[in-house]
């Protein structure tokens, strides 16, 4: 039992190469210094007796991994309210409360501050069981459910008792939770409910259903969590995966976001999203506050007769940002990429205090050793020296009741146990696919890039030889092991009776609301705009996987325009060691800026492809956006991967190497026609 000196919750399988491997276990430092601007306006339309604005401001922190602090606020009110109060909750989070009477016209708010957050990643030890032991009072409130989080309903005990059948301690249980919500919920905003039920039953949902899931598996398992809410910024951070530039990025949509918070034993709070990481968050995820659910610990407001419309803005400004991180090792779940420290799970503590007690125990033993020997002999004893204990004669029986002298079970001390070590250097040289792409096409590409054309020649046609190498089943069913996963990947679509097929990543809202109103409260959503700016110096792709053969019609995107002039333009090609190729493929007609529409939210943005081109055979894809001019244009995505494999949306800043491995899926939608 106590061999098992192993890494807590992480299965780590140090390979050279993170391909395919899904939590990656990381060491290294990550710290920023960065101030944030809040431009709140409540649009008054008919006078208002009151208004109150309540929010609150960055947490102070400091938990194992991390520590986030508030160096600096500023807050500036038009028209000056009445009153300007601080409020503190049951949870200890902290608040402004902001009045205005008698308002016949708009009010703003404008906040800003500077947080400090440092984040160091090292191996932690940690002696949590499982089942959990003794939880402190403060920390047992967390165990309750609430009607966001029916941590005792049936069908969630029911699965939270699967998840963590076979841990072997807290950390395991925990990361099997965690690894479930990540692979279960497919990220859909707004959803219908936001409650943990709903996440689990429907197998979608936003931030909040992600939490309140989590929450509610693990205290249905006996192990505190609670909710932590705060706002995430719209930076990137990476990990590196080579010494030859390839990196993991990492990066959430800018707005209010919920994610989690687990208690360990000798640790504390530890915070965890299970979009992006394990035992910490990023510099990029400020905290606001905490509680058993997301109700009741964000921003809201008040007022009568009627509400006022409400809108705000975020800007941020980094003085300071270092992410100074390397990869030690990796596991095999779940099936995106997240983000980890090592944790190691240390002997229980009985079995380090009795490790000193032998020591002292045979030196006091050998003092009643002698008078053993002598007890056969009564007569000369109770003569001579005083032998108290065995005056009563005729009392054999006393003999074996004092053998537990033969104490040679005390006397082998307890050997320190060996803890388990990583190796200093799990992953000495990571390899990405092998084969480097040559020269020559090399700089073919380079100079193609800088200067792409509205209407470039065609590419070389497709040759179904090659692609039957590598049919795109093959990764989505070497499956056999985690066999309680359901299967990764879409589903395969049928063609209609005209043979035409449909299919995608096609899940997106045209418009966001950033707040709910209900009665006379209103509150600001936990609702990001998930969305890349796709026509940079960068260069965006995405992969799809084709079961038949298939006529293209054409590839949608759903974007939104901002502005800019020139084309966009898509090419289609076929996949080469899991990243764009070069040679084989087509490119679609190019759409021009002029002719684009601007639109409040997203839409489709539809790339028609020449009726002439070849069929597409069987196998693994890539639409790749390019650009000519200045298009200014957003390019939607989901969280997570629940189209795609972990390593199919990229992105390159050199052109033809791909190096950059994306989180989440954009949202595409592809059209065509079986052939007869």
């Amino acid at each position: 039992m106590l061999q098992k000196g192993l890494l807590l919750a992480l299965l780590i399988l140090v390979t050279a190469v993170p391909c395919r491997a899904k939590t990656l276990v990381v060491a290294g430092k990550i710290s920023s210094e960065v101030t944030v601007t809040q431009q709140v306006t409540f649009g008054v339309e008919e006078k208002l007796s009151e208004l109150i604005y309540r929010f609150p401001l960055p947490a102070a922190i400091k938990v194992a991994s991390l520590n986030q602090r508030l160096t600096d606020h500023r807050l500036k009110f038009d028209p000056q309210p009445d009153s300007v109060k601080d409020e503190t909750d049951d949870y200890g989070n902290s608040y402004k409360v902001v009045t205005w009477r008698k308002l016949a016209g708009d009010a703003r708010a404008t906040i800003v501050y500077t947080t400090a957050i440092d984040a160091t990643l090292a191996p932690v030890k940690t002696r949590a069981p499982f089942p959990v032991g003794q939880v402190p009072e403060d920390v047992r409130l967390f165990l309750k459910p609430t009607k966001q989080v029916q941590a005792t309903d049936p069908e969630v005990v029911k699965k939270a008792a699967e998840l963590t059948a076979d841990a072997a301690n807290q950390g395991e249980a925990v990361d099997a939770v965690i690894n479930f919500v990540t692979d279960h919920i497919r990220y859909e905003t707004p959803p219908k409910s936001y409650d943990a039920l709903y996440g689990l039953s429907t197998g979608t949902g936003n931030c909040q259903n992600y939490a309140h899931l989590a929450c509610a598996l693990l205290r249905a398992s006996g192990i505190p969590a609670r909710v932590a809410v705060g706002l995430t910024l719209k930076d990137k951070w990476k990990i590196p995966l080579d010494n030859r530039g390839s990196s993991l990025v990492q990066g959430m949509g800018e707005g209010l976001h919920a994610w989690i918070e687990v208690w360990f034993p000798g640790l504390g709070w530890l915070p965890c999203d299970p979009q992006q990481s394990k035992q910490f968050t990023s510099t990029r995820h400020i905290k606001y506050a905490h509680g058993l659910e997301c109700g009741e610990i964000g921003t809201s407001w008040r007022a009568a007769p009627v509400l006022p419309r409400y809108s705000a803005s975020i800007s941020s400004n980094y003085s300071r940002d270092l992410v100074d991180l390397n990869l030690k090792g990796s596991g095999s779940e779940p099936r995106g990429y997240m983000a980890s420290f090592e944790m190691i799970a240390a002997a229980p503590e009985v079995a380090v205090l009795t490790a000193p007690a032998p020591l002292p125990v045979p030196v006091a033993l050998p003092v009643p050793v002698p008078s053993l020997p002598s007890l056969p002999k009564p007569e000369p004893k109770r003569e001579g020296k005083q032998t108290p204990r065995p005056e009563p004669k005729p009392e054999p029986k006393p003999e074996p009741k004092l053998e537990p002298k033969p104490e040679p079970k005390l006397e082998p001390k307890p050997e320190p146990k060996p803890e388990p070590k990583l190796p200093s250097k799990p992953v000495a040289k990571p390899k990405l696919p092998p084969k480097p792409a040559p020269k020559a096409p090399v700089k073919e590409a380079k100079s193609e890039l800088p200067k792409p054309e509205p209407q470039p020649a065609p590419l070389p046609k497709l040759e179904p030889k090659p692609l039957e190498k590598e049919p795109a089943p093959a990764p989505a069913k070497p499956a056999p092991k985690p066999k309680k996963k359901k299967p990764s990947g879409p589903p395969p679509v049928e063609p209609d009776a005209a043979g035409r097929v449909i299919f995608g990543n096609t899940h997106f809202p045209a418009n966001l609301d950033f707040y709910t109103n209900s009665g006379n409260r209103g509150e600001a959503s936990l609702e990001r705009e998930t969305a890349e700016y796709a026509t940079s110096t960068s260069v965006y792709a995405q992969a799809f996987v084709l079961d038949r053969p298939l006529r293209l019609e054409q590839v949608s995107l759903a974007m939104r325009k901002f502005g800019g002039d020139g084309t966009v333009y898509l090419d289609i090609v076929a996949d080469e060691d899991g990243k764009p190729g070069l040679t084989r493929g087509v490119r679609s007609r190019p759409v021009y800026l002029e002719n684009v529409k601007r639109l409040p939210g997203y839409g489709w943005l539809d790339f028609a492809v020449a009726p002439d081109a070849e069929t597409f055979p069987p196998g693994k894809y890539w639409v790749v956006l390019r650009r000519s001019g200045e298009a200014i244009l957003n390019w939607y995505y989901t969280p997570g991967k629940p189209y795609s494999g972990p390593d199919d949306t990229r992105s390159t800043a050199r052109g033809w190497q791909w190096e950059d491995i994306l989180t989440y899926d954009f949202v595409f939608k592809v059209t065509g026609r079986v052939p007869r």
